[in-house]
């Protein structure tokens, strides 16, 4: 009897596990058959790479290295230049920007520009507005160029200025040796009045290169204080020349 009641069990434990597993999903039973079934394998976690991937991928480019900067564009330089030599004769009658001339108050309070209030000729003129100079000369318009002289040579200096309140005038012609070391001056001196109230008058300064170390000059058209010291004058320059002068030399301006 006993053998019978324990194969009626184990029938009946059967039957019970497989209609478990029929509604339920077999857990009793997949957890039995588990025990004999080895682990699955472990799947690799996207966050680690096998040693092979990472081989195989190429190493990160270097970042770009950043541009050097371009070089800063330096200005233009003036038209004119105390360098800059330019052939005889010369005429600047101030209608063109790059005349090659430049204002210098010398320390002074003066102001000078390229203007249209007045013209000897076309349409454009130089003036210089001043009352006080310091002690490095009369202010004015100071010619930018070289202009190569010969020896015992004679030469022309030439321009043309007015004035309605009395300013007076002052041709000069700078002398340079070849280093460029300055050797001395010639000017026209400044005389009252002159050029003339109310209207143009011709300037004019002869100079003779009798120093054979002179190897060019240099030209300015200034504005003598001399007689209106301590109140304002304008003087106005319009076409202005220098050449070599034919006939006799003499008579030379003053030296400086």
């Amino acid at each position: 009897m006993a053998g019978i009641r324990f194969v009626i069990t184990v029938v009946v434990l059967t039957l019970a596990l497989f209609v478990e597993y029929a509604f339920s999903d077999g857990g009793v039973l997949r957890w039995l058959m588990s025990l004999n079934s080895p682990a699955p394998a472990a799947e690799p976690s996207a966050a680690v790479e096998a040693p092979a991937a990472q081989a195989q991928r190429p190493a990160p480019r270097p970042a770009p290295a950043e541009p050097e900067p371009a070089p800063a564009v330096e200005e233009p330089a003036k038209a004119a230049h105390a360098s800059k030599w330019v052939a005889l004769p010369i005429e600047t009658s101030f209608e063109d920007e790059g005349m090659g001339w430049e204002y210098d108050p010398r320390g002074g309070d003066g102001i000078g520009a390229r203007t249209t209030d007045g013209a000897h000729d076309g349409r454009y003129s130089v003036f210089s507005l001043a009352s006080s100079a310091a002690n490095r000369g009369w202010p004015g318009w100071v010619g930018m160029t070289r202009l190569p002289v010969a020896p015992g040579q004679a030469y022309v200096f030439r321009a043309w200025a007015a004035s309605a309140d009395g300013a007076s005038a002052w041709l000069d012609i700078g002398m340079y040796d070849k280093s460029g070391t300055w050797l001395g001056g010639r000017s026209s001196g400044c005389a009252e009045e002159r050029p003339r109230p109310g209207g143009w008058e011709r300037l004019e300064l002869r100079y003779v290169n009798d120093d054979p170390r002179v190897a060019w000059v240099r030209l300015s058209l200034l504005h003598c204080l001399n007689h209106s010291e301590g109140y304002e004058t304008t003087l106005y320059f319009d076409d202005v020349s220098f050449a070599a002068a034919a006939g006799p030399s003499a008579p030379r301006g003053s030296a400086e």
